[in-house]
């Protein structure tokens, strides 16, 4: 019992001596870590961009920054107190190393010496057209931090270590050197081809179709070969955005700030603005109505979920619904089958909209759908000028002169059902990818004072599964100017 009493008491007293030294240990990290640090060596002591230096000393743990001939670099590993590792950038230069913590700094007394690496071109082809890619390859490519065909700079489009493909840019010059731009320290230097100069294939452009009747704001083709050469198409005084270039298709959206229907004469930009003009001039309609193209609409439960309006252009969150509803035309919620438009007068859809956790009340415009038929002549000679972009006037008065039916059934909905193209084709209340529904806007609940029309296009729907309440439906929507 008594050696059972002795054991118990120096184990006890063991366990007080660990914690007491523990505690010290703690202690002494702790001040340790308010001292500045100490660099006793660093190795090595030359090399290029992407060495990792190893730098020794004590009170290294906290280093939170380190330079290189007065150039910060980066801090790639804290190893331990003793050792931490720098690494190289392309911007360093040669001379002492700086070591940063919260508790002060060390200069090294050596210098670093960087070496500098120079790109090297070793093949390319020496011939092409303008505007195509072309590889340039060689060895240290990574560097370059641009590339010239003689003084005209070259898109670059991918780069690596040994290969740098570029768009070829046009140049006036018979044939040039390619120059290589590249980072040496703080300077940028240049390294050119020498022997096989570069020159161009040229290929000149020519126009075979165009339209002669088109709207402002509308998308365009113009046909011919070679048009891969194009800079820029002009429509009268107006740039058009080319959104699609191939050698025998451009296809170009027109500026929507044309001020008065007039014809036009379109003109090609090539080769330092050589100008190519078409024989004949394009008709351009300043159309009395709002047309907003490729507009998505996010359903109720996306993070995205919008409405939008007709008269303003402009995307709508939920919560701004209530200063806004009288502007507010259209939003896309889930159902069961799909996707659907609808008004906001029922609660119908717009209660699955929320803002900040709380149902929009359903008291905004009050609307109406009805698909267009081609087999009805009206409703599809509104048809035709909506997808051929020569659609000039919305109004309920013109749509009466014009013998569309604004009197006959409607529905509460444009229902694109996701696993039903027949429905979505042929159903009142379908709406089919690349269909238009007639929109009618009511000032009362009952649908019998008409104020509004206009026409929705349905362009695309994007769903996982027909319970994805986080769907889009994309459309091309057209309303009245007031």
């Amino acid at each position: 019992m008594n050696m059972n009493r002795y054991i118990y008491t120096l184990m006890a007293a063991v366990a007080l001596l660990l914690g007491i030294t523990a505690c010290n240990e703690k202690l002494s990290m702790f001040e340790a870590n308010q001292n500045p640090p100490e660099v006793t060596d660093f190795s090595p002591k030359n090399g290029v961009a992407g060495t990792e230096i190893s730098i020794t000393g004590a009170n290294l743990q906290e280093v939170d920054s380190i330079k290189i001939g007065g150039v910060k670099t980066d801090v790639k590993y804290r190893i331990n107190r003793s050792l931490v590792i720098a690494g190289v950038t392309n911007e360093v230069v040669s001379g002492i190393i700086e070591v940063f913590t919260p508790y002060g700094s060390i200069k090294t007394s050596e210098s670093f010496t960087m070496e500098y690496v120079i790109p090297e071109l070793t093949g390319y082809v020496n011939k092409s057209r303008p505007y195509t890619v072309v590889g340039l390859t060689g060895e240290n490519l990574d560097i370059v931090t641009g590339v010239l065909f003689g003084t005209k700079e070259a898109t670059v489009v991918t780069q690596t270590r040994e290969e740098i493909e570029v768009e070829v840019p046009y140049f006036k010059d018979e044939a040039v050197d390619i120059v290589l731009n590249y980072q040496y320290g703080t300077e940028i230097r240049q390294v050119s081809t020498s022997g096989t100069p570069f020159s161009l294939e040229l290929a000149y452009p020519s126009v075979s179709d165009y339209p002669r009747m088109t709207s402002a704001g509308s998308s365009i083709e113009i046909k011919g070969v070679n048009l891969t050469q194009v800079d820029s198409v002009f429509v009268g005084e107006y740039k058009a955005e080319i959104t699609k270039r191939v050698t025998d298709v451009l296809t170009c959206q027109l500026s929507a700030e044309y001020e008065v229907t007039g014809t036009k004469k379109i003109t090609l930009y090539y080769y330092d603005e050589t100008k190519l003009e078409t024989a004949e001039d394009c008709q351009v309609i300043v159309p009395e109505v709002y047309i907003w193209k490729n507009i998505t609409l996010y359903g109720h439960g996306s993070e995205n979920a919008n409405l939008f309006s007709g008269t303003t252009g402009k995307y709508y969150n939920p919560c701004e619904f209530a200063d806004n509803k009288e502007i507010i035309h259209l939003c896309a919620t889930q159902n069961s089958d799909g996707m659907q438009l609808a008004g906001f007068s029922k609660k119908l859809n717009i209660h699955k909209f929320k803002c900040n956790g709380k149902a929009l009340e359903a008291d905004g415009l009050n609307l109406r759908f009805r698909k267009l038929l081609e087999t009805t002549p009206a409703e599809k000679a509104y048809m035709d000028k909506i997808k051929n972009g020569t659609l000039e006037k919305i109004s309920i008065e013109q749509a009466k002169a014009d013998g569309l039916n604004l009197t006959g059934s409607t529905k509460q909905v444009a229902r694109y059902k996701l696993l039903d193209d027949n429905y979505n084709k042929t159903n009142l209340e379908g709406f089919d990818i690349g269909g238009i529904n007639l929109l009618l806007v009511y000032s009362d609940v009952d649908g019998k004072n008409l104020v509004a029309i206009g026409f929705v296009e349905l362009v695309a729907v994007q769903m996982e599964s027909v319970s994805d309440t986080k769907g889009s439906m994309t459309l091309n929507f057209y309303f009245q100017k007031d």
